[in-house]
């Protein structure tokens, strides 16, 4: 059966029977951090992984500023979140940047808001890029760039595979490429690429080309012709947020 076709009839079954599965869950997992670089004043440095927000890493410094952390491996990631030890509060601007353990770099994202001291900052990411390395690099701030606490969340394993039933629930497939030499006794050559989304929090946003096996995700924006969901009838990519 054309990839396509397997792919649209089981997502069209779950849909039209209300067909529901379950797991249990586990917690969402904070991964274990080393500082590995900063700019300005390196004391305390690993006062801004220690778990204690009444510690606090400072840069002695105005803005530009950096702080560099390893998660240990090559890994997505879905979330960044970031307590400021901020004296005044007002409008920050932090990117967060990536970089593998080749040495590629990859721009994830830029923040701007109003923030101030003790107070999380949330940064979601939906690239589905492994690094082993994120900065916080600090472009605006109010007072010196200093941090009580940088948390990064896992955003799940990622694997591929030239068939749509390779995992079952609480799996997305976040892209079908045509046309791949990994897959060619298949129609259409298809290679299907998934993201385990079992232990997110709720409020995490996913990309999936399908509904099939996320029941308690909700969608939040959809577009047809992506490019990213050709095994999908009109390629349609879904944006979802965990329940």
């Amino acid at each position: 059966m054309h990839l396509k076709s397997k792919l649209f009839s089981s997502l069209s079954l779950s849909v039209l029977l209300g067909l529901t599965a379950t797991a249990s869950l586990g917690q969402s997992v904070v991964l274990p951090l080393t500082v590995v670089n900063a700019s300005g004043g390196w004391n305390g440095v690993n006062s801004a992984v220690d778990g204690n927000p009444n510690t606090m890493w400072n840069s002695q410094g105005p803005a530009p500023q950096f702080i560099e952390v390893d998660l240990g491996s090559d890994r997505m990631f879905s979330r960044v979140r970031l307590l400021p030890a901020q004296s005044d509060p007002g409008y920050s601007v932090h990117r967060i940047i990536g970089k593998t353990s080749a040495g590629q770099e990859v721009n994830f994202t830029t923040y701007g808001n109003f923030t101030k001291d003790n107070q999380w900052i949330e940064i979601s990411n939906q690239l589905e890029i492994p690094v082993r390395y994120v900065r916080v690099l600090t472009t605006q701030v109010n007072s010196w760039v200093a941090w009580r606490e940088i948390q990064v969340y896992d955003g799940g394993d990622l694997s591929e595979s030239c068939y749509s039933n390779e995992h079952g629930y609480g799996w997305a497939i976040y892209a079908t490429l045509p046309g791949s030499s990994k897959c060619p006794d298949t129609q259409g050559h298809f290679l299907v690429k998934y993201r385990d989304v079992r232990n997110q929090p709720s409020g995490t946003l996913i990309n999936s080309c399908s509904l099939y096996g996320l029941q308690g995700w909700t969608i939040v924006s959809s577009s047809k012709f992506s490019g990213q969901c050709d095994a999908f009838q009109n390629s349609e990519r879904f944006i979802l947020r965990k329940d």
